[in-house]
């Protein structure tokens, strides 16, 4: 019987709240292959967001100590590794969902124009600055694109809602989805 399986059967019988940090990391050790195993899905499933398998590791141990207390208190079929797995692509998933929403969006003000104090002076942000500007001229130029896509983009990166999109440009949300979706998908294959 393999050491997971073994802390499996003594989780049950265990307080797992009454043992010290040191013996519940050592526990955590044991899974080292299944944490990273449960990492790699999730990471894969979300490349594009601003996160590194570091913040993931941080949550999978919130995850773990999360799943370890449920697991002792619930009578359930699953094995341990599975359940501790489970629990893991869940809580990362959830956290990587939440860099997904408007809430957190991650904003490039230098597409725009803006330039931070700090950065003034420094030759290489320029030069980037200015490519950045030429790249996004030239793609908003395109005849393929609506006309208001410019528009509506800047709109959308500096954080105004749809519904007031909507109501200023006075388009259909429908239309707007449309040249958002299309306009995003477009610049982060030039960009990227």
């Amino acid at each position: 019987m393999n050491n997971i399986a073994k802390i499996g059967l003594n989780i049950k019988n265990l307080d797992w709240n009454a043992i010290n940090f040191e013996e519940k990391y050592e526990i955590y050790k044991q899974f080292e292959q299944p944490v990273h195993y449960a990492l790699n899905k999730v990471f894969k499933k979300f490349p594009a967001i601003p996160l590194e398998k570091s913040d993931y590791t941080s949550i999978a141990w919130m995850a773990f100590d999360e799943a370890i207390t449920k697991y002792a208190a619930m009578k359930t079929t699953k094995t341990l590794l599975s359940f501790v797995i489970d629990s893991i692509v869940w809580k990362c998933t959830d956290y990587a969902a939440t860099f997904v929403t408007n809430h957190h969006k991650m904003l490039n003000l230098s597409t725009l124009g803006y330039v931070w104090c700090e950065n003034i002076g420094d030759k290489d942000d320029g030069i980037h600055e200015t490519t950045m500007k030429m790249v996004l001229e030239d793609y908003f130029s395109l005849p393929e694109n609506d006309e208001q896509a410019q528009v509506l983009f800047e709109e959308y990166v500096l954080g105004t809602t749809q519904t007031e999109m909507v109501k200023k440009y006075d388009i259909t949300r429908t239309k707007l989805k449309r040249v958002l979706d299309k306009t995003i998908s477009d610049l982060s294959k030039i960009l990227v």
